[in-house]
């Protein structure tokens, strides 16, 4: 079915609201890249490409340089 103009709706939300829904947004994209991360790192463990804590640390420390 065709929509017209009259069938439109508008929304109206106050500003916490609209800070509410952008920080759940927020949570669930940090969610989201959180299991992405877990799902890379369970793969590249099966692989044997996983590195040890002291590797991991030592490549934080030159990355920070």
């Amino acid at each position: 079915p065709t929509r017209r103009s009259s069938d439109l709706e508008l929304f109206v939300q106050t500003a916490a609201e609209r800070e509410a829904e952008i920080r759940e947004r927020n949570l669930e994209r940090q969610s989201n890249a959180l299991l992405k991360l877990t799902m890379l790192a369970k793969q590249e463990i099966k692989n044997q490409r996983g590195l040890s804590p002291e590797e991991t640390l030592q490549r934080l420390r030159d990355a920070r340089k």
